[in-house]
């Protein structure tokens, strides 16, 4: 789907829904990308959903209990970047495979916490999260072995909640990737 056509999703809290017009409005303009705007959309997503319970998961807490304690602790990082070739796959999973080289090798002083995250967002996959769940699939195995999870996010991310089949969790406004020590 090209940038700048409306998703519609009965699924997607307005709140979700706001989220996504505000990047894309970032995002279709002529002017690039501010980076400082899809941070704080990025963090208000993770505050709001991520951080919150869900009344399709079929256990109390948060959808992803380690986020708040992340964010409480100032272990999370955004980068935000863009894709502008033809065809983004190589670029995504090359700067995704460095991401994930970097996160192990050098840790960040004061941030070798255990919650520490990195949060890869690619505004200009707007309605190309096939892009996400590819580069997902040709890495998940290197990030594991890595000791590392990454998640894979966007609107319309397929990915089951571990707890309810039918609850597709990794819903997000943007396109990104989430990147944590595995537990």
């Amino acid at each position: 789907m090209p940038i700048g056509v409306e998703i519609v999703d009965d699924e997607m809290s307005v709140r979700e829904r706001q989220a996504v017009r505000a990047v894309r409005s970032l995002v279709c303009d002529d002017f690039g990308i501010d980076e400082r705007q899809v941070e704080e959309i990025i963090l208000e997503w993770m505050g709001s959903y991520l951080s919150a319970a869900h009344p399709e998961l079929p256990r109390p807490g948060a959808v992803c209990p380690f986020v708040k304690p992340a964010l409480d602790a100032g272990v999370v990082e955004v980068r935000s970047g863009g894709v502008a070739e033809r065809d983004p796959q190589p670029v995504v999973l090359d700067v995704t495979r460095r991401a994930l080289s970097e996160f192990v090798e050098t840790p960040l002083p004061g941030r070798e916490n255990p919650l520490r995250a990195l949060v890869l967002v690619f505004p200009d996959l707007l309605g190309s999260g096939y892009v996400i769940d590819d580069v997902h699939e040709a890495l998940k195995i290197e990030a594991v072995r890595a000791g590392l999870m990454l998640g894979q996010f966007h609107a319309d991310c397929p990915e089951p909640s571990a707890r309810n089949a039918d609850f597709p969790v990794n819903v997000s406004p943007v396109p990104l990737f989430a990147i944590r020590y595995g537990t």
